[in-house]
């Protein structure tokens, strides 16, 4: 198991960085038709402790209205099985953009 778990952690892509982030802005558009759906993880950052040894990480975004869905993170951890969080991304107020907030501390 260490050795699967150290096999994960070096396949991972994230590091730790000693300079500022950079500058990312968001689309100009957020259509949430194309932005539902099931989406599986590609890249994993390593320091994101809730996905220690998940695999088959997928999000599930469903549309409650034009400016908000349900987000419903998973994933499947050996010994353990099936895990999820479920959430809600909203629109930034006061924002033209397709900038979103994600909440996870209550219900959607």
């Amino acid at each position: 198991v260490v050795s699967v778990a150290a096999i994960l952690a070096l396949g991972a892509q994230a590091a730790f960085r000693f300079s500022a982030c950079p500058d990312v802005k968001p689309m100009e558009t957020f259509d949430v038709d194309r932005y539902t759906g099931q989406w599986y993880e590609i890249v994993r950052d390593k320091w994101t402790p809730f996905e220690l040894m998940a695999g088959c990480v997928n999000v599930v975004y469903t549309k409650r209205d034009e400016k908000s869905v349900v987000v419903d993170n998973a994933g499947y951890i050996p010994l353990y099985g099936w895990d999820n969080s479920i959430g809600a991304a909203v629109r930034a107020e006061g924002r033209d953009d397709a900038a979103l907030i994600v909440n996870f501390q209550r219900e959607p």
